[in-house]
């Protein structure tokens, strides 16, 4: 039983603070993100669609967020 719990891919908690004021968010996907760099490592997570960004959620809390603005 430990040794399930250990090896459980803990995940990044998304929160509304992570937006800017005024932004509204809307919608979430799950995707598979491909590296330019390297064509072999795949990241899933979620992108969540908002108003001002863009913001990739990977699954694995070793992956960091990253939020894209629109310009």
């Amino acid at each position: 039983m430990a040794a399930r719990r250990e090896s459980a891919v803990r995940q990044h908690t998304f929160s509304l603070y992570n937006l800017s004021a005024n932004e509204i968010y809307f919608q979430d996907y799950a995707i598979l993100c491909q590296s330019t760099l390297n064509e072999d490592q795949k990241i899933k997570g979620r992108i969540k669609i908002c108003s001002k960004s863009l913001v990739f959620v990977p699954n694995d809390i070793r992956s960091p967020m990253i939020k894209i603005s629109y310009q």
